[in-house]
């Protein structure tokens, strides 16, 4: 094996490459459904019985060893042969307690199990009666109840009292902390301490599929540390995420272990394994026990974190040596990361108000500018339009005119915003800090075409109206635990997934991105369109209002000239009808001045009174 591998692989993943095959096509990881594996990690068993008359309808090959019963034996029996009535009725009982607790249902949240000591009749080692006690784990699973036996260690059965005051301890120590990155760390703190693996951190994802990072750690002396590392979104696939949301916890025993298949393989009425996604035994995906094995791990466990129902990132634990958690641990773990999930919301609600009240104050100093709409007054200098959202430019579209606050707009921006805002909805914020992605281009793309990196758009109608804030790309350098862009590479004995360690450190900058949008600015662009909706609606109203008066002042006028035209007909007819009268009479005698004149004032009248019909 070259210097350069052996100076950074560990003995153990040293052996991995010497093993592994030749082949590896990851693609295949990605598409494994690891809830249909078909089997159990094998220090325990299984036995998954009908919920109305308990026959057995799957049961786990290694009974015989766990359970002193061959799985043959029990297949098709009712499991109350095994365990009596009275221990089948508190199973159901148990599984009924977790559903009526409000536990969600598989599709809609984390699955929840019940835990009971058991006692099953039997011999010891040398052949004598005797009895064995075990930690049975039970959930329910459509027409089947699943009990999951634990041969039981020492110091007595699951009992809640023994693991609260651990838990609660741990807990005091989290609600001072600040930020969601000191709360992660006091709880890889107490968590190493509940289990003593070797190795705890706080892994955060980037996004719903994106990479995820370690924001916290705590490890035993000697190992390499891990801070501050990403890790490639393909360490944990999509199906793994997906069961990670719906199990609190997942623990590994032994990397090595040799699976107990199930019997049947394919259950008849489905004609698929046994759905073990609520399963606590379930047995490992192939990849993962690879993964776990390249970076020198015999043990594991993960607590997911979650956060409005979706998988926020996860508490990694890691041991040297094999590990069996009591259910004692496991439901102290647990606990522990439902209250931490509950913790981390509230820390980062307590930054997002914070956030959310400093922009209102924002928001509020630039309003106080607009008492009308008044587009030039929004977008000039100086306004703070762009620095409301931290953003590096402002655009108004409206009709045909366009203004910018902030940096100059990017030309190929301007066509996009209208194409952008027609799959809007009015006064809802569509933004994206990827917007290169989005649109399908590479980031060097998107920068020689002048695309920026960030965008948040408020369509004001359905016209083309809109309001956008832009952001210009933020180049990430991250320092990653492999090559994001080959996670499988070769190694001494073929391909493989990529080694980890510190010496293996790849790093990368991460473009084609902006500053992310946080929720407070989407809910202050939000609040800015309907205090702009409000001013034009007042507006409007304004002008409306002036209209009508103006339409009584116009109806006023033509009363008064139709009341001034009729008092004004009879002196001009009388004014005509006397100058008519001296040319009549004295026209004779007029010189011809005179006569011109009241011919002039006669004519002048008729006009005045034809005017006043018209």
């Amino acid at each position: 094996m070259p210097d350069d591998v052996q100076g950074w692989l560990t003995p153990r993943a040293v052996a991995a490459e010497a093993g592994v095959s030749q082949e590896f096509d990851l693609s295949q990881c990605v598409r494994e459904p690891i809830h249909l594996l078909g089997g159990v990690q094998s220090y325990g068993a299984l036995i998954a019985a009908r919920w109305d008359d308990a026959v057995v309808d799957t049961v786990s090959r290694n009974a015989a060893e766990v359970l002193g019963r061959a799985a043959g034996e029990l297949l098709g029996r009712p499991v109350t042969e095994l365990i009596g009535d009275e221990q089948w009725a508190q199973a159901r009982e148990s599984a009924e307690a977790v559903t009526d607790s409000g536990a969600a249902a598989p599709q809609e949240g984390p699955a929840s199990s019940g835990v009971l000591p058991l006692t099953l009749g039997g011999e010891d080692d040398e052949g004598r009666g005797g009895s064995r006690l075990f930690d049975v784990t039970v959930h329910r699973n459509g027409d089947l109840l699943v009990l999951e036996f634990e041969p039981r260690a020492e110091g007595g059965p699951f009992v809640f009292q023994n693991f609260y005051p651990r838990v609660r301890r741990a807990l005091q120590k989290l609600q001072g902390a600040t930020d969601v990155t000191e709360c992660c760390a006091a709880a890889v703190r107490e968590i190493r301490t509940l289990t003593g693996y070797d190795r705890v951190v706080a892994y955060r994802f980037d996004g719903r599929d994106g990479p995820g990072q370690v924001i916290a750690e705590d490890r035993s002396e000697g190992r390499e540390p891990w801070l501050d590392l990403w890790f490639p979104a393909s360490d944990i696939p999509p199906q793994a995420r997906r069961l990670y949301a719906r199990n609190w916890i997942r623990v590994i025993g032994d990397v090595d272990d040799r699976t107990a298949g199930l019997v049947p393989e394919l259950r008849a009425d489905t004609g698929q394994p046994l759905d073990l996604s609520a399963s606590v035994l379930r047995t490992v995906s192939g990849y993962h026990l690879e993964y776990l094995r390249n970076i020198g791990v015999a043990s594991s466990m993960s607590v997911s974190l979650l956060h409005e129902g979706e998988l926020w990132g996860l508490i990694a634990c890691h041991g040297d040596e094999p590990r069996r958690l009591s259910p004692e641990v496991r439901a102290a773990c647990e606990f522990f990361g439902i209250a931490l999930s509950l913790q981390l919301a509230a820390v980062a609600g307590r930054e997002e108000a914070d956030e959310l009240a400093r922009n209102r104050r924002a928001l509020a100093t630039l309003l106080a500018r607009l008492t009308t709409w008044a587009p030039d007054a929004l977008m000039r200098p100086g306004s703070g339009l762009a620095e409301l959202l931290d953003a590096d430019g402002a655009v108004l579209l409206r009709g045909t005119e366009t203004l910018t606050a902030g940096a100059p707009l990017p030309d190929a921006l301007s066509g996009l915003l209208a194409r952008l805002a027609q799959d809007g909805s009015v006064g809802e914020a569509w933004s994206s800090d990827r917007l290169p992605e989005v649109l399908g281009l590479e980031p060097e793309e998107a920068e020689t075409g002048g695309i920026p990196a960030g965008l948040l758009l408020l369509p004001f109608n359905r016209d083309g109206d809109l309001l956008a804030w832009w952001r210009r790309e933020q180049p990430a350098p991250r320092e990653w635990a492999a090559d994001p862009s080959r996670p499988v590479r070769t190694g001494p004995g073929g391909e493989r997934l990529t080694p980890r360690g510190s010496a293996a450190v790849y790093r990368a900058t991460v473009r084609g991105r902006s500053a992310p949008w946080s929720p407070a600015q989407r809910v202050v662009a939000g609040e800015l369109w309907r205090e702009v909706s409000g001013l034009l609606t007042r507006q409007v109203g304004a002008l409306e209002a002036r209209n009508t008066e103006l339409a009584r002042t116009n109806e006023d006028l033509d009363s008064f000239a139709h009341a001034a035209a009729h008092d004004l007909k009879e002196p001009l007819r009388g004014i005509s009808n006397a100058a008519a009268f001296i040319v009549e009479d004295a026209g004779t005698v007029l010189d011809a001045t005179s006569l011109r004149r009241l011919t002039t004032v006669r004519r002048l009248a008729e006009r005045m009174d034809g005017l006043l019909d018209s």
